[in-house]
């Protein structure tokens, strides 16, 4: 009994110094452009996924110092650097959005939806160049 005693407090001191040495790690995601804090940015390591909150911040437990972390967003570009990478930059991540382009625009002045091909009314189809020529610089031009 008194060897059982003796092995729980040899173990006791070991678990108290593992816990002070297993402080989670913080990792602020921005955005690039307009420096907001990013909510729902997935944040992987190898089997490990955090997620951000609502103020970019994911806090990581044992994560190692050369781990890679790889950031996802929807809209926004993936993004891999290292933790020490991150830190050197005070533990912040800027993500860059991505640009969608966009061929042309279908615009219609029904109260209801239809589909292009219900339609009986003609249905003018234009791409971005012609939508940019068309687009009133002034509002003497709108004015007409």
């Amino acid at each position: 009994m008194f060897f059982r005693i003796q092995k729980v407090l040899r173990i006791i001191p070991f678990l108290i110094l593992s816990s002070l040495f297993s402080i989670a790690q913080e990792i602020t995601v921005l955005d690039a452009d307009a420096g907001n804090p990013l909510e729902g940015v997935i944040v992987r390591q190898g089997n490990l996924m955090f997620i951000t909150d609502e103020k970019g911040v994911s806090e990581m437990e044992n994560v190692s110092k050369d781990a890679r972390l790889i950031f996802y967003h929807n809209a926004y570009e993936t993004e891999s650097k290292t933790f020490t990478e991150i830190e050197q930059d005070s533990n912040r991540i800027y993500l860059t959005r991505k640009l969608v382009r966009i061929d042309e625009i279908v615009i219609s002045g029904n109260r209801r939806n239809r589909v292009r091909t219900e339609s009986v009314s003609r249905i003018h189809v234009l791409d971005a160049d012609q939508v940019w020529k068309y687009q009133p610089q002034t509002s003497a031009d709108l004015a007409g």
